[in-house]
């Protein structure tokens, strides 16, 4: 395999460039025609969740419970996300997906501190206006990832090419 950043050719079996330390990326041989659908999981939980608060079937305790633990899981991943080493000479192929991301968490973040504002205050302009603001970072988490999709399948075809000219 060769290595993206320094061209060294690496064993099959290298996850990382034996001459750079560079990670190498691992790809299917598949590229798929199909797009993947939109992940809205998380969505349509927090919009059940709020729902159910809206209708009184929790109560406002429960909400900020469930807000609460919410909170911490997407805390951790946010971290995990924004502590990925990626080389400096790689920061300008990642810059979009990354922006686009990062941009997705902080309108997520931004609508569950309305969410939470909502408990406070108990006025649901606050859960209409979370929503809103959840439902759009969702949608650039969404773009972030077909960015990276896009990006893996343009290295792909790079490999496949490669090995093409090599065999």
């Amino acid at each position: 395999m060769l290595c993206l950043m320094c061209g060294h050719d690496n064993p099959e079996t290298a996850s990382v460039c034996i001459n750079c330390k560079t990670p190498i990326p691992r790809m299917s041989h598949m590229v798929s025609s199909a797009p993947p659908a939109k992940v809205n999981d998380r969505y349509l939980q927090i919009k059940d969740a709020s729902d159910k608060v809206l209708a009184g079937h929790w109560t406002m305790n429960e909400y900020a419970e469930y807000l609460h633990n919410l909170r911490e899981v997407l805390s951790q991943k946010e971290r995990e996300i924004r502590e990925v080493e990626i080389p400096e000479e790689s920061l300008e192929d990642f810059a979009d997906e990354l922006n686009v991301g990062y941009h997705g968490i902080d309108l997520y973040n931004e609508g569950i501190s309305y969410l939470m504002k909502y408990t406070q205050d108990g006025n649901p302009v606050n859960v209409s206006h979370g929503m809103q603001l959840i439902y759009e970072g969702n949608e650039r988490i969404n773009d972030a990832m077909r960015i990276n999709r896009e990006n893996r399948r343009k290295i792909e075809e790079y490999y496949m090419s490669l090995d093409n000219m090599i065999e």
